[in-house]
């Protein structure tokens, strides 16, 4: 058994006493309780430590295979639903109509692109950007939240409808000298048309050589007319 020493103070300040208190067996079974309850508290704390460290680790980067297949998946998904995003409304097409910015990011920056790209490269950097953030290694909240601004770029740019009152918003922006712009002026579907194979070069020599055809043949006609009669 140990002992337990007690200092006491006198009273009238001449000097201390000092008690030397054995300890009963129960005593140190309860010490040496207290060590082990202590020792394992401070053991469940850094457990607990560990454990919530671990939970704030980011997610591994999933490989290019994967991220192939996920991304497939969120184009048919795409394709398949309602757009949650739309610009048509009274409101922007007044905004579009005086020259004001619509309440909307950059949606060409967003995908990477320049204004005018075609619908082709829409779905190109689409693609590209789900691929690129599917391997950034985040976590899931927030790959769903910049793959939700991805998406909404996209139904954008990929609707003939939402695009057109985008790009016209973006050109009435764009001219400064307050000249009016059209509608169609902005209208993507438009410019791919024009971009089409032109017709091919009139053969000017080959239509004379027909034209003086008919008029010999004409005159002709002319001719032997007069000399049946």
């Amino acid at each position: 058994m140990g002992a337990m020493e007690v200092v006491a103070y006198a009273g009238n300040g001449s000097g201390t006493i000092t008690l030397s208190i054995p300890k009963t067996s129960a005593a140190l079974r309860g010490s040496s309780c207290a060590r082990v309850r202590l020792a394992q508290t401070r053991l469940l704390v850094l457990a607990s430590q560990d454990a919530s460290a671990g939970d704030v680790v980011a997610a591994a980067p999933e490989d290019s295979e994967e991220a192939r297949v996920r991304v497939t998946d969120i184009l048919r998904s795409s394709a398949l639903e309602t757009p949650s995003y739309s610009l048509i409304s009274y409101a922007n097409i007044q905004k579009a109509f005086k020259g004001e910015a619509l309440s909307t990011p950059d949606h060409y920056a967003i995908l990477g692109l320049a204004p005018g790209a075609t619908y082709q490269e829409v779905e190109t950097a689409f693609r590209l950007s789900c691929e690129a953030l599917l391997q950034q290694g985040l976590e899931e909240e927030e790959i769903q939240k910049r793959l939700q601004i991805l998406r909404d770029s996209h139904d954008i740019l990929s609707s003939e409808k939402e695009r057109r009152l985008y790009d016209w918003s973006l050109l009435q922006l764009s001219n400064s000298d307050g000249v009016y712009a059209w509608p169609y002026e902005a209208d993507i579907t438009q410019s791919e048309c024009d971009s089409g194979p032109g017709m091919p070069p009139v053969d000017e020599e080959g239509v004379r050589k027909v034209q003086n055809f008919f008029l010999g043949w004409l005159a002709l006609s002319v001719v032997l007319n007069l000399l049946i009669r």
